[in-house]
């Protein structure tokens, strides 16, 4: 597991102060990335088509807000990076200029690719230096190759070269890609392992890595907020939905620390999933309840802990004693950072209550399932 990132894109026919919503939508995903944040802004204004803003200064969302320009664009392209493995790369979006606007591309992702050294080995056959030689670059190299050799100055013909990028990438992910000629694809892996969603009106289209911040950004129903089908590329011209190409479809396999973890719980799909978990944890408990105590840790361990609660009382017409035994005081996540790190912000995050539990048994619901922290109490 290399990324767990977010991924944020508005586009609109017409010219609009974009970066504000955009922006919002990181926001409401910044449980997704700590790490680095970027937004590029594309629009048809020729002296001004491009704007590409990045930081990996935190607070991120704030410092990218003081310095973004906030004019006028057609399509907005953010992300926040979340890296689970290596040390922090280049923020995205990542931009690969060149003379003709469909061949300007930029790209952002969440995804964990396992064949990257493979495709960095193409890549040289063909000539292709990766500066960085990191896998986001080499990605974004391996879109430039296929759009260099397909594209023309009026369209980079993505039908033509799609099924490659399916053919040479393995893994789970979620890119957005997109040009200066008003073109972008939100392609998704065949096994629909990394989420992804999307809201379509007559002038404006939204996608984002998930469903809960275009609802609430924009105060949408999440009904009308579709997911992007597994193995499927949507396809944007002039800054609107064209047309979704169905390229290759596998089995479902999602991500489980999207599921039991990553994903903001606020989201009412993602908190019934969690739910659902708890109430199974209920054939694991021992039948007697009355000196059990049980309590969870970290805050999103709250929607398991409640199914837990809900099929204890369903069952047994009893609600089981539970107390807020340790408690987490800042939306914070630990398991990325080095040893060191963790134990500096653990002991500043976490707060342990003192309780007199002679005779109980403690049981306490936690979904740490990367790296979880040792804490003594």
């Amino acid at each position: 597991m290399k990324h767990n990132c977010a991924v944020a894109l508005i586009a609109s026919t017409t010219k609009k102060i974009l970066q504000p919503k955009t922006l919002k939508l990181l926001e409401l995903q910044k449980n997704r990335g700590q790490d680095a944040a970027g937004i590029i802004s594309f629009s048809d204004d020729i002296n001004d088509f491009i704007r590409l803003t990045t930081t990996s200064r935190k607070p991120l969302i704030q410092n990218l807000k003081n310095k973004i320009t906030h004019k006028p664009a057609n399509l907005t392209l953010g992300h926040l990076r979340y890296a689970t493995y290596g040390n922090n790369e280049t923020p995205q979006p990542t931009l690969l200029k060149h003379i003709l606007k469909t061949k300007t591309i930029a790209i952002a992702g969440n995804f964990n690719i396992t064949n990257i050294p493979k495709i960095n080995l193409f890549l040289k056959k063909h000539n292709i230096f990766v500066p960085n030689n990191n896998d986001i670059d080499i990605i974004l190299y391996l879109f430039a190759f296929y759009i260099d050799k397909f594209a023309d100055k009026n369209s980079w013909n993505i039908e033509k070269w799609i099924h490659n990028i399916y053919n040479k990438i393995s893994g789970g992910y979620f890119f957005v890609i997109a040009n200066a000629n008003g073109q972008a694809a939100l392609i998704r892996d065949p096994n629909g392992i990394r989420p992804a969603f999307f809201y379509n009106s007559n002038n404006s289209f939204i996608a984002t890595s998930e469903k809960y911040a275009i609802s609430q950004a924009f105060n949408i129903n999440p009904e009308k907020i579709k997911e992007v089908p597994r193995g499927n590329v949507i396809l944007l011209e002039n800054y609107n939905y064209k047309k979704t190409i169905t390229i290759i479809q596998k089995k479902p396999t999602y991500c489980s620390l999207e599921r039991i973890y990553f994903s903001n719980h606020n989201d009412t799909e993602i908190y019934s999933q969690r739910k659902c978990l708890g109430k199974k944890l209920y054939e694991k408990l021992q039948e007697e309840h009355e000196n059990t105590v049980l309590c969870y840790v970290p805050n999103s361990a709250k929607p398991a802990f409640d199914g837990l609660i809900d099929e204890i009382y369903n069952r047994t017409k009893k609600l089981p004693k539970n107390l807020p035994i340790i408690s987490k005081n800042k939306n914070t996540r630990t398991f990325i950072s080095n040893k060191t790190q963790r134990k500096n912000i653990i002991k500043n995050i976490y707060e342990v209550l003192n309780y007199d539990l002679t005779g109980k048994t403690l049981i306490c619901i936690e979904d740490s399932i990367i790296r979880g922290n040792t804490l003594k109490i």
